[in-house]
């Protein structure tokens, strides 16, 4: 039997929206807004949040069979945060474009999201949008 492992891998970045303004540099970078003095930033740090992914998203079955032996994709979602950290209106900016399922499973998974530290500008939590890259991988 084929043995299969997940790989999360997650590039934080913050996405940026600034009087319409949201720019993406690359496939694995994004960039950040300048306007906010501390970006928006999921309760207990990065190491947490890698960690609430690898507990939480499921590998989609439908994107397994026997003949593959390796799958690789990248799901980047945007979603918003308000003022209180509450997570919001996840959408994908760019899916996987072998596997729908795990374009619905990263949206799951946003969704599902504990509330983050909000926002600061000018010492007032304010809304804002954030981008995170999910990687899913099989070996």
């Amino acid at each position: 039997m084929k043995r299969w492992l997940l790989i999360i891998y997650c590039a934080l970045c913050t996405c940026v929206k600034a009087q319409d303004t949201l720019k993406v540099k690359t496939d694995t970078s994004l960039i950040t807004q300048k306007n906010f003095d501390i970006s928006p930033q999921f309760r207990g740090g990065t190491g947490l949040l890698y960690k609430y992914l690898a507990n939480n998203i499921r590998f989609p079955a439908t994107c397994l069979n026997d003949s593959l032996t390796t799958f690789r994709c990248r799901v980047y979602v945007k979603f918003k945060i308000d003022e209180k950290g509450n997570v919001s209106a996840g959408q994908i900016l760019r899916g996987c474009k072998y596997c729908s399922d795990c374009d619905k499973e990263a949206l799951r998974v946003v969704a599902s999201m504990p509330a983050w530290n909000p926002a600061i500008s000018n010492n007032k939590a304010v809304k804002s949008e954030y981008c995170l890259p999910i990687s899913f991988k099989v070996q």
